[in-house]
């Protein structure tokens, strides 16, 4: 589902007057491309720690201190086939404040000067800065990429998207791609992220009317002529992926990418968030039930499914000798939903699991500025009470019905061979 090209930034508000705090969230999102991971990675850091203003980390904090110890942070992500740098301020209510300080504006203000004034050298970021935090970046990176479980991860990803998909990489970048930022590199993702990228603008907290047409106006900044986004990176292949690699480890890896064309805003969509709780999004699903604890055949085991990726994801940790048996049973618990030969109460759980999940989010100030960013996204809109009324309604005929639509697709197997 596409928003319709606007010249303004998509702003949008949630009113909770039991906050004593606003979130303001701001998403600059642009189409996910290999080649522009780590420069907008560098330039998040840069962003993060550094304005024309504020020219050291230390300034920044001293500045958020006196703000009443308001939060600030930007970051980068993935969703389906989007990157997006993010970009939020938390600060206090005046109204629970000693004395006014004119936090909102305030924070608008830090956030206008954040984006539109960074910290340059003669028109460029200073290349010292660049070097610090392309290198911590690449260290940290690193050390992810020795994680197997998040390893075995992406490889399962490569096979799926394609290995010189964006979805195959981390958000950041390799290590090599970030030891290649310069200062003109970072510099040409800072006036891409200007002139290019879609703005969303989410606010949660306390909001008076006119408060939120202020804000409007205050938010012009952003405006420019706004890309219609595709957020859905679907992809089909016509025959079942495999590979099997090897690792100096104990354990060993299994994961499974199970097509999964269903958008947001389908009528089978609710039915197929209960479909994936149900088979792995708890210790009451069936993966955890047949797999872990009743043949005692993985370690962990759990399935995820990531809409705009329009893919369930399975992974398990597993003993090697075991692989064939856990992928057959696997393969069995997802025939399971598609022919409806589980407990009523196995599905009743998977219910209650979804709604506390959403019921917790409406606790959250920025889950609930996160979900406000995904309806602008994806010109959806509904409320709770919506949302758990639609879950009960699922039975097991809807599950069966969406569950037809899950096809196997890649496999990938990283086989543990001890440290010896």
């Amino acid at each position: 589902m596409e928003s319709p090209q606007t010249l303004t930034t998509h702003l949008a508000f949630k009113n909770i007057p039991k906050f004593k705090n606003i979130t303001i969230m701001v998403d600059l999102v642009a189409p996910l491309a290999v080649g522009e991971l780590a420069p907008r990675a560098v330039l998040a850091e840069m962003l993060d720690n550094y304005t024309a203003i504020y020219d050291s980390k230390l300034k920044v904090a001293r500045h958020l201190a006196e703000l009443f110890g308001a939060q600030f942070g930007v970051s980068v992500l993935k969703m389906g086939a989007l990157a997006v740098i993010r970009c939020y301020f938390v600060v206090a209510n005046d109204a629970y404040l000693p004395q006014k300080i004119d936090s909102l504006n305030q924070a608008i203000a830090f956030l206008q000067t954040d984006i539109t004034e960074p910290l340059l050298d003669h028109s460029t970021f200073p290349a010292p800065l660049i070097r610090l935090h392309r290198q911590n970046l690449a260290a940290e990176v690193a050390t992810l990429t020795d994680q197997k479980r998040l390893y075995a991860k992406y490889r399962l990803l490569q096979l799926y998207y394609g290995a010189t998909t964006g979805q195959a990489h981390l958000i950041t970048g390799t290590p090599a791609e970030l030891a290649a930022q310069t200062s003109i590199t970072v510099m040409t993702a800072y006036q891409q992220m200007r002139q290019r990228d879609a703005s969303y603008v989410s606010i949660v907290g306390p909001l008076t009317i006119s408060q939120q047409r202020q804000l409007r106006q205050q938010f012009a900044f952003l405006d420019h002529a706004q890309p219609v986004m595709h957020p859905y990176a679907a992809r089909t292949i016509t025959k079942v992926v495999e590979q099997t690699e090897t690792a100096k480890q104990e354990q060993s890896q299994l994961d499974l990418a199970f097509a999964f064309p269903v958008q947001v805003g389908d009528f089978d969509y609710r039915a197929a968030l209960v479909a994936s709780m149900l088979l792995g999004g708890s210790s009451s699903a069936l993966l955890f039930r047949e797999v872990r604890e009743r043949a005692s055949r993985a370690y962990y085991i759990n399935s995820q499914f990531q809409v705009l990726q329009q893919v369930l994801l399975v992974e398990s940790g597993i003993d090697a000798e075991h692989v064939a048996e856990v992928r057959q049973l696997i393969e069995e618990q997802v025939e399971r939903l598609k022919t409806g030969n589980y407990p009523e109460e196995l599905l009743q759980q998977a219910q209650q699991n979804l709604l506390a999940e959403r019921q917790s989010g409406d606790d959250s100030k920025r889950v609930l500025a996160n979900r406000l960013f995904l309806q602008s996204l994806l010109a959806t809109k509904q409320t709770t009470s919506d949302f758990e009324s639609e879950i009960k309604q699922v039975d097991k005929a809807a599950i069966a019905a969406v569950s037809q639509k899950l096809t196997l697709q890649t496999v990938y197997f990283l086989r543990g061979e001890g440290h010896g």
